[in-house]
């Protein structure tokens, strides 16, 4: 008896820990992980918000999302975010869902932060250009993989009956050209030449 009772023991010890191993794998075996789940429910050029994709459910009072597919490319790729809330927030997930960039209203400048996505390429396409970008930019690294851009503001309790947060007109997410750095008025030679001579003073005055 007590060997029957021991053999159910350690059958259900040792079928838990396998169930328990073999979740972290289950998202890899079904070739569809919940990056690959939400970059398919994104159907639109920019941003999304995840509540009208009409195949995910988000169901927080509390806040609202939205997302959109970063493919980085040949140019500069650029999200900008104004404000949205009190708190919010703008996230760089990669394939591997992990967490690529993070920002929050704290970096915000003049309520806004702005984060560019740069592949080799880009950077040299910047170089070639002589594109300056604006002081305040956040600049990401990128192989050129798909990541996702996911934005959250959050609303405080006392607003829950306010209007939507989050007004995907007024984000970008996408390719974008900056412009190349001033260059500083210089006379020319004409222009030189044509240029008086400084009044020399007379020999005894």
């Amino acid at each position: 008896m007590r060997a029957l009772v021991f053999a159910i023991v350690i059958g259900l010890i040792g079928g838990g820990l396998v169930h328990v191993a073999s979740l972290p794998l289950l998202a890899k075996i079904s070739g569809h992980t919940p990056f690959e789940r939400l970059a398919d429910a994104i159907d639109v050029q920019g941003f999304q918000r995840i509540d009208e994709t009409g195949r995910l459910a988000f169901t927080d009072p509390f806040a609202e999302m939205a997302a959109c597919v970063v493919e980085p490319g040949p140019d500069p790729f650029l999200i900008d975010v104004a404000s949205l809330s009190d708190v919010w927030s703008v996230t760089l997930y990669g394939a591997d869902g992990l967490v690529v960039a993070s920002l929050n209203d704290r970096a915000a400048t003049r309520g806004r932060v702005q984060l560019v996505i740069l592949t080799d390429e880009a950077t040299r396409t910047l170089a070639r250009d002589g594109a300056v970008l604006p002081a305040e930019t956040f600049v990401v690294n990128s192989t050129g993989a798909m990541m996702l851009a996911v934005v959250r503001a959050v609303r405080r309790e006392s607003d829950l009956a306010s209007t939507a947060l989050i007004d995907v007109g007024a984000l970008r997410c996408g390719p974008a050209v900056f412009d190349a750095a001033p260059v500083p008025d210089t006379p020319g030679e004409d222009e030189e030449e044509r240029t008086p001579p400084t009044p020399q003073p007379r020999p005894g005055s």
